[in-house]
């Protein structure tokens, strides 16, 4: 009796554990929603963005804000781009640039040198789901998704971790309130959660982490939306003054650009190399 009832516990653990596994590797998503997204969808000329962000490789998710405006075609070899023209706002310094996102995937594939730290966050966070989700309506596996599709793709380096359409949710930030879908996947026991918008080019807002091995998750991106204006026909920007870089002000002391590379820890047990 006493063999019977081990045989019947194990054969329990057996299977709850390979039920665990099984939903680790597939969580079943959709919305009761029509319609799909894609980064960059309904990207146009004249439109301005203002976003709060911040990311892990950036200063340890240190927030700044960047305001981009739509500029218009820029062609680059023979790829069609936009150009955006940007202002970071970034410890009390003022950064004017640019930035180019691709028509494809609207993700940054080009900057002014001042800007390359930014596009590579707004890469990183804003243009993340691009992996997932582009223009390309010939790829079925990174083409536009649907909101009632049960995945979006998988993160394969977390153990295929599903990223799903999880629920509609109105969501209020400082440029307004929205009634979007959050996309949504787990990282060492933390809910991650992206706000689309139908028919909107960026998410509205996220709230994500960094997977580690053991210990707490530390925050990978977190942005909101702080204002979103359309048709503007002229650049915004022209009468802000960017902060004065030491080598471009006469009155100080040439630098040099040899760098020595230096690696540090940062409090989430990250790596910082500069």
């Amino acid at each position: 009796m006493k063999t019977i009832v081990a045989i019947i516990a194990v054969s329990l653990i057996l299977t709850v554990g390979l039920s665990n596994n099984a939903n680790a590797q597939f969580q079943a998503g959709g919305v009761n929603k029509q319609g799909s997204w894609y980064v960059g969808e309904g990207l146009k000329k004249g439109e301005q963005f203002s976003y709060n962000l911040c990311h892990i490789n950036y200063k340890d998710c240190t927030p700044f804000r960047i305001d981009f405006w739509v500029e218009g075609d820029d062609k680059v070899g023979t790829e069609t781009q936009w150009k955006l023209q940007t202002v970071v706002y970034d410890e009390g310094k003022v950064y004017k640039g640019t930035i180019n996102v691709g028509k494809i995937a609207a993700e940054p594939v080009g900057s002014s040198k001042n800007m390359i730290q930014y596009a590579a966050a707004f890469k990183s966070s804003l243009s993340w789901l691009s992996a997932y989700a582009t223009a390309d309506a010939a790829d079925f596996t990174k083409g536009p998704k649907k909101f009632n599709m049960p995945s979006w793709g998988k993160i394969g380096n977390i153990g295929g971790e599903q990223i799903i359409p999880g629920s509609e949710e109105q969501v209020a930030v400082p440029g307004g309130s929205y009634d979007t879908v959050r996309v949504t996947w787990k990282t060492g026991g933390k809910v991650n959660n992206v706000y689309v918008l139908d028919d909107f080019p960026f998410p509205v807002k996220a709230d994500t982490y960094a997977h580690v091995s053991s210990g707490i998750p530390p925050q990978e991106y977190r942005f909101e939306l702080l204002d979103f204006q359309d048709n503007v026909s002229n650049n915004p920007f022209t009468k802000i003054q960017g902060t004065v870089n030491p080598a471009e002000n006469p009155a100080c002391a040439a630098t040099s650009d040899d760098f020595t590379q230096v690696s540090q820890n940062t409090n989430t047990q990250t790596m910082i190399v500069n």
